[in-house]
């Protein structure tokens, strides 16, 4: 079974501080959108600035791939 762990949100950048405590394909960002206290408009400034210090591919991951894989959605389609 495939489990997530998710971060965000404005209120837990600490998550991505710990990113090297959990396995990388079981992360997944969220902004809560669009419910009155998610991040939006601002969600790419905030999620950028809390993942500022990762690779390109753990953005990737994070932020689109591994939520991909979850619900195994097929984009192709």
């Amino acid at each position: 079974m495939y489990g997530a762990v998710v971060f965000g949100r404005n209120s837990d950048p600490i998550g991505v501080e710990l990113i090297d405590h959990f396995n990388i394909d079981n992360l997944c960002w969220e902004s809560d959108y669009p419910h009155s206290d998610s991040t939006w408009p601002r969600t790419r400034q905030i999620a950028e600035e809390q993942m500022a210090d990762l690779t390109d591919e753990q953005r990737r991951k994070i932020v689109r791939g591994n939520a991909i894989k979850l619900f195994g959605l097929d984009l192709a389609a």
